[in-house]
């Protein structure tokens, strides 16, 4: 043996430099009341459309809002042939609810149950365990008075309270689900059993090797309760939906006002009809980051501005999108006339609309705007715009031992910045050389202090101001990095005029 060299040297090996945070998916959030969403978590399907489709319905159903809804999005193919690629669901509880443990796998047969005679398992309720023991099923006639056997057993643990006392077992779609006696918030837990020829909690697929669906107790919670919660889960991603829409004006206020509040952060899309859509319409008027689109068939026409963000290549040339003129060949037109047209146009609710060329008609979504008459696709530019320089900040103050407060700092940041500004003038979300009013030109102006710098804007697409400021946070100061960003946004033509000299 030789004198370890670790003596004299030594040499630590790690990777350097590795991104700590991700960029988001520009995917459509589902906020639904089925049960099958957990309370406690966020569900997301991920992979190629077809992936995300099947993994829904085996989920959900084939038969649920959620598998309808996937569907319409999981069919839809962009003009640049892109298909979603995540769709995410999230529970919404506008009205309390027990915990709730449901098998994501078929029951053991009968003859197997009728084979228990001193059946056991420990369950948890509400945080509390209880051992289930001695359960004779040998004379059980069909699952479903398995069920009543196993729910009986539970509700003699006197001691544990209405949660116990109170609990239902079910057995429904071939599974038996477990729910306590009480609403409200409670944690519900996996049974454990000892694997042995009488382990209840194997046989009813309730042990954690089963992996049921574990969904706490929960109490009431207004939309914008639950958009807070949720989110604070996951913020990955860009649009949402509620299945079924909300019903209430007075919920999608919620909805829409903390859409606004997160400052284009997400997109809230909704149906509206023929009965509501002036009421509608009124309530949420100038909400930037809402949309409405016009659905005469009651068939989630509010997915179609979701799937045109999810879908839009933000890593391509010119990636971006016109909402305006995009086809959906799957759907049949909510509107076919000039005067339902012209009604919705000035309340700025969207619709897949039909004109025709030469007897033939042909169908796009118009007009694509927001209620505060926003481009839709300009939102979620600037959705995608303020996610990417966020990831690139996290990565930068994680990655690095410091960030000095003067200009060395200042200007590690401002390169790490730039490869971003490089994208979004490469995919359209900035647009050099976008002719500005002589308004546009003051304000600019005004916004740097520097008389002409309007052109910069004109020239190269966008002014970036950074700098460093001193605060104050709890008698501590605080060096912040500033910075300003002033942008020509990707606009689109939605209109062609000309004129036509016959000589």
């Amino acid at each position: 043996m030789a004198i370890s060299q670790s003596r004299y040297v030594v040499i630590t090996s790690g990777v350097g430099g590795a991104s700590a945070a991700s960029r988001k998916n520009m995917g459509t959030r589902c906020f639904t009341t089925n049960p099958l969403a957990p309370t406690n978590q966020v569900l997301e399907f991920s992979g190629s459309a077809a992936d995300v489709l099947s993994s829904v319905g085996d989920y959900f159903g084939t038969q649920s809002n959620e598998y309808a809804f996937a569907s319409k999005e999981c069919s839809f193919v962009s003009k640049s042939i892109r298909m979603i690629n995540m769709i995410s669901f999230a529970r919404y509880t506008p009205s309390a609810v027990a915990p709730t443990l449901t098998p994501t796998q078929n029951s053991t047969s009968l003859s197997a149950f009728q084979a228990i005679t001193a059946g056991k398992m420990t369950i948890n309720l509400g945080g509390t365990e209880y051992e289930v023991s001695e359960v004779n099923l040998s004379a059980v006639g069909s699952l479903s008075d398995v069920a009543t056997a196993i729910q009986s057993a539970i509700q003699d643990n006197d001691g544990g309270g209405t949660m116990y006392t109170a609990a239902t077992v079910t057995y429904e779609n071939n599974v038996f689900v477990l729910k306590g006696g009480e609403t409200g918030e409670a944690k519900i837990d996996y049974a454990t059993g000892d694997g042995g020829e009488n382990d209840l909690s194997a046989a009813l697929m309730w042990n954690q090797a089963s992996a049921p669906i574990l969904s706490n107790g929960a109490a009431a919670e207004t939309v914008s309760e639950a958009l807070d919660r949720v989110e604070n889960l996951s913020n990955n991603f860009a649009s949402f939906v509620f299945l079924p829409a909300l019903s209430a004006v007075s919920d999608m206020e919620l909805a829409s006002n903390w859409a606004t509040a997160q400052n284009m952060q997400f997109i809230y899309s909704l149906p509206v009809t023929q009965s509501n859509y002036s009421e509608i319409s009124t309530a949420l008027n100038g909400a930037t980051t809402t949309v409405l689109t016009y659905d005469a068939f009651d068939d989630y026409a509010e997915y179609m501005p979701c799937v045109l963000g999810s879908t839009t290549n933000y890593n391509a040339p010119n990636g971006t999108i016109n909402p305006m003129f995009q086809v959906f060949p799957s759907d049949e037109p909510s509107v076919t006339t000039d005067s339902l047209a012209n009604t919705l146009d000035p309340l700025f609710i969207n619709y897949y609309g039909q004109t025709q060329q030469a007897g033939k008609g042909i169908s796009f979504y118009q007009r694509g705007y927001t209620m505060d008459g926003t481009d839709i696709a300009v939102v979620f530019n600037e959705i995608w715009l303020k996610d990417a320089i966020a990831v690139q900040a996290f990565n930068m103050l994680l990655g690095l031992n410091k960030i000095p407060a003067n200009n060395d700092g200042i200007s590690l940041l401002t390169t790490a910045f730039s490869s971003i500004f490089a994208e979004a003038l490469t995919n359209g979300v900035f647009q050099a050389g976008k002719e500005l009013t002589s308004t546009q030109q003051a304000y600019i102006d005004q916004l740097t202090g520097e008389t002409d710098s309007w052109r910069n804007v004109y020239n190269n697409g966008f002014i970036f101001i950074p700098a460093i400021e001193q605060q104050t946070l709890y008698n501590a100061t605080n060096y912040v990095f500033v910075y300003s960003l002033i942008y020509s946004k990707g606009d689109s033509i939605r209109k062609i005029e000309g004129t036509h000299v016959l000589i």
